[in-house]
């Protein structure tokens, strides 16, 4: 009953032609996003919907574009039922997106980052029969503009991650909101969303996290920004006096305080998609930002889950916060374990991630099962090391592996990228007198670059 009351504040559907509306909608095109965002069309049919890369459309024009869209897949790809699409951020993306979720079929979203190699093994390897990436014809015809009923049938998006793994797998979900009301109304009460006027996404939509962000925003007729160029550069852009969400993955986060980005008290950044490491914390808060500051837990199986509001002015360290409601959770020898409506599938699901639970009741990210190694006979993990490493002056990057040992069973090996001035006999003995015996790396690999994907892993 709460999330229906929350609804209708966020909506403003107390004001009777809102509500009046709102009903027509729904019983038009029965409970999905394009309903809601033929609400948002009617009620503010001027009101800029979606920005992209100095492009910008209002919500009239977007689901316009969406029924446009729609028909040419309709005719296009009559007959296919797996549709992969490889497109960077773009208004084409997401038109796309929106458009293909109103048709019964099952589309993969795939990074356009991808080597060809990888692409031919994912089409194969899924069944993909027909694949919307650049090269795709995109000019539709305009006038083609077919209404849409309600016997519309959804379709389901798959996300093709790789997380930490490097293997990719498919994770997919239908376009049905129900299961998402409760961590929508959630996530709104948290994050104060009814204050922001526009969202930012500098992460990939064609990801869990982006594709979220985009399509709360939406629900809630917020204008969407997003690009394939610089965060620094969009971010700087779009600085103002409207209140805004920043949706950022850590290493986007690093890439702004190196050009010394002036965070604004009207912004609400939320960093997630990757851990975030205290190093990075540590660094924000040295630059005083005037802003809110969330730390989001999730993963693409079970979908977020945990969400955390860090205290800038303290010395409170990383963690990933309590819950959200609607997730049922337990622990099995440290072993981060989910049950979500919202999830790709019914039932507990095992997040291969290790936590710990903290004395304010709040959860810390400890790493990934496959990473944790058993050191001197202690539980330790890549990022107890990799924190203290980062906290070095000229440390670009570190990454630390298992190796064995004869004394301690294993330890690690420790990856660092530095210039080629790094004192490295120093940078030992910091970390012999911050680290215990069990986590001082066996050996230090100094190396030209650290690769890691665009989410930062």
């Amino acid at each position: 009953m709460r999330a229906i009351f929350k609804i209708f504040k966020v909506l403003e559907l107390y004001h009777p032609k809102r509500l009046f509306w709102f009903a027509i909608c729904l019983i038009r095109y029965r409970f999905n996003l394009y309903a809601v965002l033929a609400f948002h069309a009617k009620m503010s049919s001027h009101a800029e919907a979606l920005e992209v890369d100095h492009r910008i459309v209002t919500y009239s024009e977007l689901i316009k574009k969406v029924r446009v869209y729609r028909a040419h897949f309709e005719n296009d790809l009559k007959g296919i039922s797996r549709v992969g699409v490889m497109l960077p951020n773009s208004m084409e993306l997401i038109i796309s997106l929106l458009a293909l979720s109103l048709l019964n079929k099952q589309f993969f979203l795939l990074s356009p980052k991808l080597t060809e190699v990888q692409v031919t093994q994912l089409v194969k390897s899924n069944g993909i029969e027909k694949l919307i990436d650049e090269g795709y014809n995109l000019e539709v015809n305009e006038t083609k503009d077919q209404p849409i009923n309600r016997r519309i049938q959804l379709g389901s998006v798959h996300i093709l991650t790789s997380g930490t793994t490097g293997i990719h797998k498919s994770i997919g979900r239908r376009f049905k909101p129900l299961g998402f009301v409760r961590v929508f109304v959630d996530l709104v009460d948290k994050l104060s969303l009814e204050e922001v006027a526009k969202c930012y996404i500098g992460v990939p939509v064609y990801h869990g996290y982006g594709l979220a962000t985009m399509m709360t925003g939406f629900a809630l007729g917020k204008k969407i920004v997003t690009s394939d160029g610089d965060v620094v550069r969009e971010l700087q852009k779009q600085s103002g006096d409207q209140s805004f969400l920043i949706a950022l993955v850590p290493t986007q986060l690093c890439k702004l305080l190196d050009a010394k980005y002036l965070f604004n008290n009207n912004e609400k950044v939320i960093v997630g998609g990757a851990p975030l490491s205290q190093k990075i914390l540590d660094d924000f808060r040295k630059t005083k930002p005037n802003c809110s500051f969330y730390n989001l837990y999730g993963t693409s199986e079970s979908g977020v889950s945990f969400l955390s509001q860090i205290s800038l002015d303290s010395k409170v360290s990383v963690n990933i916060g309590k819950p959200l409601k609607g997730v049922d959770w337990k622990l099995e020898n440290e072993e981060l374990i989910l049950n979500t409506p919202w999830s790709y599938k019914e039932g507990w699901i095992h997040t291969g991630d290790c936590v710990e639970r903290m004395e304010n009741g709040n959860f810390k990210w400890m790493g990934r099962v496959d990473d944790m190694i058993i050191s001197g006979g202690i539980n330790a993990f890549p990022i107890e090391l990799e924190d203290v490493a980062r906290c070095s002056a000229h440390v670009v990057d570190v990454k630390a592996e298992a190796v064995s040992d004869e004394k301690f069973h294993q330890r690690f090996r420790l990856k660092v990228q530095a210039p080629a001035d790094f004192q490295l006999a120093a940078f030992q003995q910091t970390l012999s007198q911050r680290l215990p015996p069990h986590l001082i790396p066996k050996e230090i690999v100094l190396v030209s670059k650290i690769d890691r994907n665009e989410m930062g892993k």
